[in-house]
Order: C-alpha cells, then structure tokens, then sequence
C-alpha cells in the first residue's frame, strides 16, 4: 500500500478562508476515502461532514436558519487544516491556533506581516526547469529580503511587506534597467512565482491555481504580482507583448494570472528580454450587472460531449448487469476502478495515467455480466475527431486493465460492510476485456479506417443533435459491444442505434 498523500494544509485553508472573505459558499465537505485504514479513519472521524452537508443543503432549499450547519462545516475544515499542519515534517507552515486567527483578521496581509515572522519563505526553483542568469539573479536576491510566506514556507508564492517592495523594486531595475516598474499602491504585494510551462511549450494546469490560490487566503489585503519564468514557446511572448487580452482569452493558465495579479513580469530562456507588464486589474469587484457573451446557436461538439452520451447511457444500469467501473468527468468518477465480482466490489486507487508497461488509462471502463456472454470489460478511449485516437491504442488500452487487474485492489466491499481497506492475497483476473474507441461520426469509412489503425475491437461514433444517432462497429466475440448498447438506449428516447 502507498502512503497516505496528505495535502499542503494551506490548500484547504484557502477554501475557508475564501468562504469567510467573500462571505460565499466554497468550504469543503470531508469523507472517508475507500481505501482509508482504520487507524487514519479514527483518526479524522471528527472531520467527516456529509451528515452536517446534508442537513445545510435541506435548509438552503427550504429557507431555513442554516447558520448552525456552515459554523459546523468551518469548524471541521479548519480542524482539518490544523490537523495536518501538526503532521508536518518541521516547522515550514502556521499551526494551530495560528490559522484561525488569520481566518479571523479582516486583514489577512497585514495579520501575516505582523504575527508570522517565525516563518520565512524558502521556497526552491525546479532544477529541471531552464531559467536565464538574470532570473536567477532575481530569485536569490528575493530569497535573500526573508520575504514572510501566506503560510507554507515552501509554496511558491511570497508576501512582501511595504519596505520589502520598495527594495523589491530596486532589484528588479538594477537587473532589468530597460523595464518601467510603478507599483499602484502601497498595500503588500503577493508574488507568485510561476514556471508555467512544460519543457516542450505547453502549459502545466496545476499552476493555473497559484495566483486563486493567493487570492482566496489574501483577498483584497494586498496587491498581486506573478513571475513567469518557464519555457513558453516564442509566440505566448510576442502575444504577451502586443495584446495580452488576446493571450488570455485563449489561455488558461494566463486566463488565472490575468484575472488576479496587477502586474506580471516574465523571464524566460525562450525570450530575448523580460517583459513587466501592468494588467490594469482592479483587485475590487466592479458589481452592478452582468452581461454574457452570445452564444452560436449551433454548439461545437467536442470530447466532453462525447464523454457526457456514454456516461448518461451506461450509468445506472445494475439491473441489467452493466457496472459504470470509472467514468470521464464530467459527472463521472475518474479516482479508481471497480471490479464487481458477485455482490462484492473490489476498488483500484491512486491510478497512474501510464502503467509500467506504458499502456495508457482508459476514459471510460464498464463491466458487464450477461448471461450470454459472460462477464467482460469494455476499456473505452474518447476522442472529439477519430484522428485524434493513438495507433494501437486498443492493445494499450487493453494492457492497462490487465496489468492493473495482476495486482491486489486497494479496498474492497461487500453488501455487510462499506469500504474496507483490502490487505489480503490476491490471484489475478484473467476476464475477457475489448477495446473501444468513441469520437463524433462523419463517415462509415472512418469507423472502419480507426478500427483497423488503432487495433480496437469496437467503434461508437456519435451523431449529436435532437436525435442522437449511435453508429457502431462491433468486432468483440459475440458482438458484445452491441448487445451492451442495445440493452440501454431504448430507455432514452431521443438516442437511436445505427449497427453496422
């Protein structure tokens, strides 16, 4: 078994303290992990909420006092979150008490300056990530002011206070002298530090929640400024330069930066000098009306759809021996595998996108036990376009489940028990499984040319609009893709089948 992965308690924080700062609803609600010990279920048995979540959602739709319930969820979270500071190697976050007085002030900036000089900021830059000399430059002389941390020394965001801005800003123009630096205000200044980007380019999605993360512990207390100093390709920088509404309109990782941060100053290998730019972003709300862009009455399908009609045809449907195993968001459960085997349900967890043997995840997984066929597996890849599927992605796909299933599930449970960790030996599986590819229809001639090209067993194109159409091609033993499909889609009368 792994070791359990626990979260940077800031994360959880940041959730609270959103919901307290914007007085919204944005707390989160804890429940036993399948897979969870015993000993860590006696252990955070009192941050458990469902029941008390339950009881807030029946109040807010009856327009009930519901004042009892959210004390009650804060309380948990924020034991949550003082629960896993004490678990921390070393003291490199707030504990204790400390957290609830900084949900308390009404200005988390100045209550951090002015109560958190035990802890300073020591976070680290990625050895893999190229950065120029001037970048690093920069970096070591901020190290060097002990900027004060918004609560987790090793994040990768820093809070300076009026004095340290004022040198922050020296340093930035003694080393970039061709930059034009005018903070707005005097508040603090939150800096995030972002890489950003992939070695090849492309963004990396957990670093679109830097700067919300800032936002939701800091709110209105301080100013904001993101770094970015990863291997952006050339053009996000020519972008950033000539139109950065543009850059952010198609990027969400500048979507998040642009959204937050009054200013941003990019260093990066892939540019030949840096850039400071002032976003004009009002940390305060504008209010008065909303107005939303208009929307084409004729919608772009794309893989989410795709995803959406398999999740709403093959879930919920026990009765007729077809088990949902995991399911593509949206709506759908992508944190593990189950095997159903009699009444009992054995759970995989913590899946690697890439199994040792490279085979890939599937996006969807369905069991189904009939009494004609037996019991199998359909391992499911979905595409928005047929080109978009991987040669061979059917011996991938196919791989990956029999590589998982040689190994023993994480937990299990039977119709006496709930979860239960599962500790026990385990002998393999040796149940038939199919390959199925799933994109939008076009043609006949495509289903045949990606059944052959990707080595699949099976083919659901979709035909999307008032009726939507299901072409199949079914080359499983039996037709077992078929007869799947055509014991579900007569309870959704606007789906019809089209079987080749």
């Amino acid at each position: 078994m792994k070791a359990p992965r626990y979260p940077n308690p800031i994360v959880p924080f940041s959730y609270i303290s959103a919901s307290v700062g914007y007085s919204s609803f944005c707390i989160p609600v804890y429940s036993a992990h399948p897979s969870i010990t015993e000993a860590n279920k006696r252990e955070f048995d009192s941050i458990f909420g469902e029941v008390a979540f339950l009881r807030l959602v029946r109040k807010l739709i009856l327009s009930e006092d519901y004042k009892a319930e959210l004390d009650l969820l804060v309380n948990k979270a924020l034991a949550l979150v003082q629960l896993l500071s004490s678990k921390r190697r070393g003291k490199n976050t707030f504990i204790g008490n400390q957290w609830a007085q900084l949900l308390k002030s009404k200005n988390p900036a100045q209550w951090i300056i002015s109560n958190g000089n035990e802890l300073t900021w020591r976070k680290k830059v990625a050895g893999k990530t190229a950065t120029t000399d001037s970048f690093n430059l920069l970096f070591s002389r901020v190290l060097a002011l002990n900027c004060h941390t918004i609560g987790s020394a090793d994040l990768p965001i820093c809070l300076l206070d009026s004095h340290q801005k004022e040198r922050f800003k020296d340093i930035i123009l003694q080393i970039y002298p061709y930059l034009f630096v005018n903070f707005k205000t005097d508040k603090p200044l939150a800096v995030i530090w972002i890489t950003g980007f992939k070695p090849k380019g492309d963004d990396s999605r957990p670093d679109r929640g830097l700067s919300p993360l800032a936002k939701m512990v800091l709110g209105n207390s301080c100013e904001y400024m993101a770094v970015v100093y990863g291997p952006a390709k050339p053009f996000t920088w020519t972008t950033l330069k000539r139109n950065p509404k543009e850059l952010a309109s198609n990027n969400g990782l500048w979507q998040s930066i642009f959204n937050i941060c009054d200013y941003v100053l990019a260093d990066s290998v892939t540019s030949s000098n840096a850039f400071f730019v002032n976003t004009n972003h009002s940390s305060k709300s504008n209010g008065g009306e909303l107005y939303f862009d208009y929307v084409p009455a004729t919608p772009n399908y794309g893989e989410h759809d795709i995803d959406t009609v398999i999740h709403q045809l093959l879930s919920h449907n026990e009765s007729h021996g077809i088990f949902e195993c995991l399911c593509n968001p949206p709506g759908g459960d992508w944190s593990g595998i189950n095997y159903h085997i009699g009444e009992n349900i054995y759970r995989w967890t913590s899946l690697p996108r890439v199994s040792n043997s490279g085979a890939k995840r599937p996006d969807h997984v369905v069991q189904i036990d009939s009494s004609n066929n037996g019991s199998y597996f359909l391992s499911i890849e979905s595409k928005g376009r047929a080109n978009d599927l991987e040669d061979n992605i059917g011996l991938n796909l196919k791989t990956y489940l029999e590589d998982l299933f040689e190994c023993p599930p994480t937990s299990y449970k039977t119709p006496q028990t709930g979860w239960r960790f599962y500790g026990g030996q385990w002998s393999g599986s040796t149940v038939d499984i199919y390959s199925v590819g799933a994109f939008i229809y076009d043609s006949y001639e495509e289903m045949v040319e990606q059944l052959s090209k990707g080595q699949l067993d099976g083919i659901i194109a979709i035909e999307l609009g008032s009726t939507t159409i299901i072409h199949i091609v079914d080359s499983t033993k039996q037709r077992c893709l078929v007869s799947c499909i055509e014991a579900v889609a007569n309870k959704i009368s606007t789906i019809k089948i089209k079987i080749y």
